[in-house]
């Protein structure tokens, strides 16, 4: 009769999962969930940083939204944009008006022209651009 049950099943078009145990009743099998032993981890938990434990299993502590092995700020990391990859506190800043390295500074320390100088900001070749952020990137 179970036989019956799921030949009707499977006609009807539903889909019926034979495999993947869930030990601790997290809603997530072993085949998604890095730790079965606890129902708080799984994927989609939060994730602070600084514990020690990957609460979301993305293999990080803290929350990666974007998946560039840096924590956001919102979990207690360092990345000021966790929607944007090449965006993070190692990121080296390049000349495209975003603050790239998290220094909540845009463009600095970049060959800039600013007022006729020419230069890199904070380098002692006498160019100041102020608020550290270019007009214009050379």
């Amino acid at each position: 009769m179970n036989a019956a049950i799921v030949f009707v099943g499977l006609w009807a078009g539903c889909s019926i999962s034979l495999g993947g145990q869930d030990p601790d009743g997290d809603g997530f099998d072993t085949k998604e969930d890095c730790n079965e032993a606890n129902a708080t981890i799984h994927p989609g938990a939060p994730d602070q940083v600084g514990d020690g434990v990957d609460t979301n299993c993305d293999d990080l502590d803290g929350e990666d939204h974007d998946r560039d092995g840096h924590a956001s700020v919102g979990s207690g990391g360092a990345d000021c944009n966790d929607e944007n990859a090449r965006v993070h506190a190692s990121q080296p800043e390049v000349c495209n008006g975003v603050d790239d390295d998290c220094d909540a500074e845009i463009d600095e320390s970049l060959e800039c022209t600013d007022t006729g100088l020419i230069g890199v900001e904070g380098a002692g070749d006498g160019a100041d651009f102020g608020s550290g952020s270019c007009a214009a990137c050379a």
